[in-house]
This record gives C-alpha cells, sequence and structure tokens, in this order.
C-alpha cells in the first residue's frame, strides 16, 4: 500500500482519476466530440456500462500485508511471472487459489511509447475530458525525472499517471471478459480459468486477480526425444503415451474454444504458455485473455452492434497482427496478398474464431512433434514460413498428426475446419474407439503391413487407449466432415505372399493338411504363372485361412495342435522351385500325394548339398 492514490477498475474509488473518465467527482459526462476511431475507443466509450458489470467481481483492499491481501495468505515467491504480472499460490479457508497481480505501472517501461501517450492526452483534450492545451514536447517521466514533470501545468498530470492510466483500460478489458466467461451458465467452464473477484484500491500500486489454482502449471511440451512422454503429463494419467495425451489435450482446448465462440470471445493468444494444467481435476484449462476480443454483438450495452461502423472497427481489430508469431495464423501475415484496387496490402478475416483454430492446431503439433511447425530467424522469416512452409512430411508420425495438419493448419481460413467440426470428428471418434480390436486381426494387419511402412506408434511398451486404426478423418471443405470407417476385413488381398511362410504351416501326415486336401469345396484355384524369386503367388488369403467373422465360414474353427515345426523349411537358393507343373493343373486331392512327395524330395536334396 502507498500514500499516493493511483487509478483504479471502479473510476469512483480514485475521485482525483474520475476526470478522465468524463466525470468530475461523479458530476456527470461531458458530451463527446467524436466518433471512436478503433474497437477499443468504442469500448471505452461504453466503460461506465462495463464498470456496472464488474462492481459485483471486484472487492475494495481492506487489509495488506506481507503475507497476503484481504485473507488471502500468498506464498513468499512467485509462482510465475509473465510479460505483464507476477502470479502467486495462495490459500483461504483451507482452498488454494492463484493470484494474478498485475502492478498499474508496466513492469516493462517500453510497453507504452510517448506517441502513444500523447496521442492519448489528445484524445482526452478532444473529449472535453482536459483544458484546451499543447502538451510539451520535452517530455520526461517520474523514473528519469525525481520531481515528475508535467506533461503540461495546465493538464496536471505526469507521463507516469497517463501510463496507468492506459494500462488500467487494457486490465480493465481483461477483467470484464474474464468476468463474463466466469458467470456465464452461472460456473464458467471448466477448461477455462475462473476469475473469483478483483482486490483493488486507489492506495494499492497492483491489482489482484483471484482465479483458479492449476498445480502443474503452464502446458509442457518440449522433451528430449519423440516418443517421451513428458513428466508433467504423467500427473494427469500414469499410463498415457503422446498421441493419448494430445487427443485429450484437443478434445479439451477444443471444449474451451467452443464456449467461448457461444458467447463471442476470440483468444488470439492461445499457446502452451497459456494453458494451465490441474492434476486434481484432471483438466486443462485456457488463460491470459489480453489480447482476447468480444464480438459487439454479444455486448448487450452497445445498442448499435448491427452498425456498419461497429463491423468495420471490430474486423479492423481482428486484422491486427496480435500475439506469439509462431502461432499467428496465415490469413494474418500472408504480405503478398495485394489489394489489386489499393494496391496495398490486404487481409481480411472473415471468421476470427478460425484464427484460433489455427493456433490449435499449432499447439497440438508441438505436443505430438516436439517442435514448432513455424519457427524462423526473426518474425518475418516466422511469417514466411506460415504462408509458404508444406507439412506433409508429418504425416507418418500418428494419424492425428494427419488430421491436425489437414483440417486445423489449414492455410486457408474458408475450408479450414470450425470448432465445432472438430467436436463432431472427435464424438465420432470417440464412439467408434470402443469397438476393439481381436488378436487375429492385429496378427492380419502385421501379415500385410508393407516392408518399410512406419507403423505409426509412439511409444513401444504403451498399450494406447486411443487409435485411429478404425476411423480415418478425411480431408472435406469447411462445412462438412467426411470420416471413412475401415473394418479388418476390407484390406486388400492382393499383395503376393511368399510360399514359405505357408510350407512349414502344415505337413504331410498331419491331420488337418490331409482333411484340407480331401475337402474339394475348401480348395483354392491357383494361377498358372509361377512367381518370380522370391516365391511369390498372388492369392486370395481369405479362402486359405479361416478368418474369425468371414461369410464363408458358418461352422467353429477347429484348434490347430501344437505341432513342431518342421526343420526343412526352404532355403535360400539360387534354383528356383518350378512349381507351374502343379499350378497349371486344378488343385484337387488326386496329385495331392505327388505333389507333397516331390516337394520333400527337393527340400532333403537342398538339405543334403547345404
Amino acid at each position: 500500500m502507498s500514500d499516493n492514490e493511483y487509478p483504479t477498475v471502479l473510476p469512483e474509488w480514485s475521485p482525483k482519476y474520475l476526470r478522465f473518465y468524463g466525470q468530475i467527482n461523479g458530476a456527470g459526462t461531458h458530451k463527446q466530440k467524436f466518433q471512436p476511431n478503433s474497437y477499443y475507443s468504442l469500448m471505452e466509450d461504453h466503460l461506465f456500462d462495463m464498470v456496472d458489470e464488474l462492481k459485483t467481481t471486484t472487492t475494495e483492499i481492506d487489509a495488506s500485508n506481507d503475507d497476503g491481501v484481504n485473507g488471502y495468505v500468498m506464498g513468499s515467491k512467485p509462482a510465475g511471472k509473465g510479460q505483464f504480472s507476477y502470479v502467486y499460490r495462495a490459500r483461504k479457508h483451507n482452498r488454494m487459489y492463484s493470484i494474478k497481480m498485475i502492478p498499474k505501472k508496466p513492469l516493462n517501461s517500453q510497453q507504452y511509447s510517448m506517441n502513444q501517450v500523447l496521442r492519448q492526452i489528445q484524445t482526452w483534450r478532444l473529449k472535453g475530458f482536459l483544458p484546451e492545451s499543447k502538451p510539451k514536447t520535452d517530455i520526461k517521466s517520474e523514473s528519469d525525472n525525481s520531481s515528475g514533470d508535467m506533461i503540461s501545468p495546465s493538464l496536471d498530470i505526469t507521463a507516469d499517471e497517463t501510463i496507468m492510466m492506459m494500462n488500467l483500460q487494457k486490465c480493465r478489458r481483461e477483467i470484464f471478459i474474464l468476468s463474463k466467461l466466469s458467470k456465464m451458465e452461472g460456473k464458467g467452464h471448466q477448461n477455462l480459468i475462473k476469475m473469483f473477484e478483483v482486490l483493488d484500491s486507489a492506495k494499492s500500486s497492483s491489482i489482484y486477480l483471484i482465479g483458479d489454482w492449476c498445480n502443474l502449471g503452464e502446458l509442457k511440451w518440449r522433451r528430449d526425444n519423440l516418443n517421451e512422454v513428458h513428466a508433467q503429463w504423467l500427473n494427469i494419467d500414469k499410463n498415457i503415451s503422446v498421441e493419448e495425451f494430445s487427443l485429450r489435450a484437443l478434445r479439451e482446448l477444443t471444449d474451451g474454444l467452443k464456449f467461448m465462440k457461444i458467447n463471442g470471445c476470440i483468444h488470439r493468444d492461445l499457446k502452451p504458455s497459456n494453458i494451465l494444467l490441474d492434476s486434481v481435476s484432471g483438466r486443462f484449462k485456457i488463460s491470459d485473455f489480453g489480447c482476447c476480443i468480444i464480438d459487439p454483438k454479444h455486448m448487450s450495452f452497445i445498442d448499435d452492434s448491427s452498425d456498419r461502423s461497429v463491423e468495420r472497427l471490430f474486423n479492423s481489430e481482428l486484422n491486427k497482427i496480435v500475439g506469439t508469431p509462431a502461432f499467428t495464423a496465415p490469413e494474418l501475415c500472408n504480405f503478398k496478398q495485394i489489394n489489386e484496387n489499393t494496391n496495398t496490402t490486404s487481409n481480411t478475416i472473415v471468421d476470427g474464431f478460425k484464427l484460433d483454430v489455427w493456433s490449435l492446431g499449432v499447439t497440438i503439433f508441438c505436443l505430438l512433434n516436439n517442435e514448432l511447425p513455424f519457427f524462423g530467424e526473426n518474425e518475418f522469416d516466422t511469417y514466411n514460413q506460415i504462408t509458404e512452409k508444406s507439412l506433409e512430411d508429418y504425416y507418418d508420425v500418428c494419424p492425428l498428426n494427419k488430421f491436425v495438419i489437414d483440417r486445423l493448419l489449414d492455410k486457408d481460413p474458408k475450408t479450414r475446419i470450425d470448432i465445432f467440426e472438430i467436436e463432431k470428428v472427435l464424438q465420432k471418434y470417440m464412439v467408434s474407439k470402443t469397438k476393439k480390436k481381436s488378436g487375429f486381426s492385429k496378427m492380419w494387419k502385421k501379415i500385410f503391413k508393407k516392408k518399410g511402412t512406419k507403423e505409426p506408434t509412439l511409444r513401444s511398451n504403451d498399450k494406447p487407449q486411443y487409435s485411429y486404426n478404425n476411423v480415418e478423418v478425411m480431408n472435406a471443405p469447411s462445412g462438412q466432415m467426411s470420416i471413412e470407417t475401415r473394418s479388418e476385413s476390407s484390406s486388400s488381398f492382393e499383395e503376393p505372399v511368399p510360399i514359405t511362410d505357408f510350407l512349414d504351416t502344415y505337413e504331410a501326415g498331419d491331420p488337418l493338411y490331409t482333411e484340407k486336401m480331401k475337402s474339394p469345396e475348401k480348395h483354392v484355384q491357383l494361377p498358372s504363372t509361377a512367381s518370380p524369386s522370391p516365391i511369390k503367388i498372388p492369392t486370395p488369403i481369405k479362402a486359405l485361412i479361416r478368418i474369425k467373422d468371414s461369410p464363408e465360414k458358418k461352422e467353429p474353427l477347429q484348434e490347430t495342435p501344437t505341432k513342431k515345426k518342421s526343420t526343412n523349411r526352404m532355403r535360400s537358393s539360387k534354383e528356383i522351385v518350378d512349381f507351374k507343373q502343379y499350378m497349371d493343373k486344378p488343385f484337387n486331392s488326386s496329385i495331392s500325394n505327388d505333389t507333397v512327395r516331390n516337394i520333400n524330395s527337393y527340400l532333403e536334396s537342398d538339405s543334403a548339398e547345404v
């Protein structure tokens, strides 16, 4: 606490600064002399409408000491530090909270330039909040001059006081959005950080935001290798794999962004460091709404939200690059798009909520691939990669990765998947994942796996809970969703199969072998042409191997007695067995004994040579 008077979230708590809000000692409001020229100036014009909604959330500080504030016992050291604030762990009535302490004088002295300060002063003068007077050109802040030079004696305000006022405006907007989202449906949303109250007073140099405590902190994604599961993730689930964790993050963050879209909020700075994890609830929570904006249609106090000028101000703000460069959507940083009429860069954001979908895609990509998809030596290099670089080389990491690349990281916002579409895809997938694979199906897949194909597994010792082997999300234009379900029996059976894989399965004299040869209805007509070396015969495997769910087999499958494998398995040789004499004839029982004897005779002679 200080003897100085500071500006406050609720202007009436600080009479000294009331005039800068259009009120002098609460005596009335000055008439505006111009229309708002930006989205934020529009919100400032409705300042007291916002303040009315904050009164139920904001509490005046009545006691503060080194241990805490208003009964909240805070930790001695910050649990985290951001660009504009500190975060502390606190306790009150045996419950844990987070306290975001925002200094009214910005931590970063370069956050506001002197040009911005002068423009703010000019705005106050035009609105009639300050007397008509030209500011001095040799402005100094209190940090540079202990006497605190006035911008102008007639204005009676220093540069630092102006900066604090500007900083309060920014904080008030974030608090307003947090308050709005925390009150929705009476309880907020489980995947968004909830704000319980705001502590402030004219004697306090900081604002205190009381919110949820997430004991695992910011979402971590950098690991020593691709397949490693981060230690932080194991606090959510000890047996989770990289793909499972990423899918869980996608589901929960999608749910949170859907709630935000319903309420007209666009985050614009979604990234791992703005996502908090809590092991108690097992939830992912979106935090830090400093860059968030609300569609005017969802602000009840803006009566003219359908007015074109209001829409124009909102769209103008949407087209500004804010947040973190590596998570910026391509439609914002594609400087090669030139307006043919004006010959200038033209970015037109049709759907601002697609900006968050892109940032979500980048976040999930980081979890799956252990790297940023787009990252250059500087901001412009990063922006160039965002608009030009292809990510097709990452398809094979896992099926989820392909879905993220094709649908969430679609460079065209018109065809990029919508947040509600993501939810529908995940819902259908969660239904399909309940169908468990049989052991035989896994073996079948292994037999027909092409040589050199990488299996999309992330941890060899894990048993993935989620698998995309049964559901494949296909590319589809925005507004549509195409899901192709593949059964295990629908795989291709045209691939040649080495005969050596079957020679030692049934031997002459084996009851099952004899039974198979004597059953004409189970015989298979083999092709009449010999396969090149290694010996392979294109054959419909369904007819050779009895499949559990094959429609051709109705009676139960007979168990195969345990037999010791033949030691006469065909060895590698430059000589090739001529099976043409057998394949030119129908495959029936009349030649079966000669066939077996000739093959065994060849194997014995080959063994003797070796």
